[in-house]
């Protein structure tokens, strides 16, 4: 019996010991695991961390930029391989980044602009040999104004004057100089009217489409057709370019989400919401209660003459909003007092209007105004830098937006896409 206990006890005694060493070895293994676990976060944070600081360069490159082992994640030995490919996408930059570590490949895209800054509080920017700025009504610029030596002044049409308590909040400068638009996007932009791009190579023919959607992360989809195109009652996202030789309407039960639509005239029906980037050679007209969502580009492009001098404009209709960009670029010289960009009262812009020719401003822009100068339809008659009950305030502008695409102006985010 004495030594059936002592049997007892050494099985008892290397049970509990197997059981020690079970434990021990676990939560050496746990530990392990966890240093490891650890690591390979470590190792992801930097990776993810070399992918996002790829979007803080301030330019865009004029194609793919790729800068392989020139990484090191941390402080390990281990290297990554990024890859920077730049491009436009409508009024925007649109850049992919890859980051290859030890095989693993990680992928981010987004679009980019002009980065706003809050240093800089200038409002409204007039040709240099613009005349006197006159303000009507309840018009007010908060912020400052470049312009010609003429100034601004409250202004009087027909016993009609200025009834606000003060012109601007600003300063007036007459050096501050007019922006000039980016060569190289100035020079996308023609080639997309033009389908001189690579995308254009596999272009599609157009067929209503009940839903389509492709990531950025692929090739785009172009889809083309030589007759008007009618968008009504379809879902298109992302990657996509619509282009039309002849015009593209877009009805109010669509839903448009980041894609380019290319025509000479394209025409945004009632009570549209959405967000694209809109590229005309003519026209565009925006009806009454239309929403275009951040980031959201109005573009027209104007190489060549037109019909008739009316027909190259953009419109905004009442209670519309643009959130992003709105550009009338036209290199001919007009000698009439036509309205190539016309926002309607209770309009509203949030970022950026340029028009290097002759604006008609009715409504309200968050942001700044580059224009060669004013003009207003009063009675039959023109007037030439008036702005009646118009409001350009640069203060009211989130500077998270990204702007139009200036020379030398350093590029900021604008939205991460999918």
């Amino acid at each position: 019996m004495h030594h059936r206990v002592k049997a007892g006890a050494l099985q008892l005694t290397t049970f509990i010991a197997t059981v020690i060493f079970i434990i021990i070895w676990c939560l050496f293994l746990l530990v392990k695991l966890q240093a490891e676990l650890a690591n390979k976060t470590d190792l992801l944070y930097a990776q993810i961390n070399l992918l996002d600081s790829a979007f803080s360069i301030p330019q865009l490159s004029s194609g793919i930029l790729n800068d392989p082992t020139e990484h090191r994640l941390d402080d390990s030995s281990i290297r990554a391989e990024r890859s920077i490919e730049d491009a436009y996408w409508g009024g925007y930059g649109l850049r992919k980044v890859s980051v290859t570590r030890e095989g693993k490949k990680l992928k981010k895209a987004a679009l980019l602009g002009g980065e706003l800054s809050d240093n800089n509080s200038t409002a409204l920017s007039l040709d240099e040999n613009s005349a006197v700025l006159h303000l009507l009504g309840d018009s007010f610029i908060d912020g400052d104004v470049n312009t010609s030596e003429a100034g601004v002044r409250p202004g009087i049409i027909a016993g009609y004057h200025f009834t606000g308590k003060e012109l601007l909040s600003g300063t007036v400068n007459t050096m501050g100089g007019f922006p000039e638009l980016e060569a190289s996007w100035l020079s996308y932009i023609q080639k997309l009217q033009t389908m001189s791009l690579p995308p254009f190579e596999k272009a599609l023919s157009w067929v209503p489409q009940q839903e389509t959607i492709n990531s950025f992360n692929s090739s785009p989809l172009v889809f083309m057709s030589y007759k008007a195109i009618y968008l009504r009652n379809e879902t298109l996202k992302g990657n996509l370019i619509i282009y039309s030789k002849e015009s593209i309407s877009v009805d109010a039960s669509c839903i448009l989400e980041d894609i380019i639509l290319v025509a000479p005239r394209i025409h945004i029906k009632s009570y549209f919401k959405g967000t694209l980037q809109a590229i005309a050679s003519k026209s565009i007209l925006i009806d009454d209660h239309t929403s275009l969502n951040y980031p959201s580009s109005l573009i027209v492009n104007s190489p060549l003459p037109t019909e008739s001098d009316e027909d190259s404009f953009i419109s905004m209709g009442l209670n519309t909003s643009l959130n992003g960009m709105l550009v009338y670029y036209n290199p001919r010289d007009f000698f009439n007092h036509l309205a190539q960009v016309r926002i309607d009262e209770s309009s509203l812009i949030r970022g950026e209007l340029f028009c290097n020719q002759n604006t008609e401003l009715g409504g309200v822009v968050h942001g700044a105004v580059y224009t060669k100068q004013f003009v207003l339809n009063r009675s039959g008659s023109v007037y030439i830098n008036y702005l009646d009950n118009a409001r350009i305030s640069k203060r009211a502008l989130d500077f998270k937006l990204a702007g139009i695409a200036f020379e030398q102006r350093k590029q900021s985010k604008a939205k991460w896409l999918y």
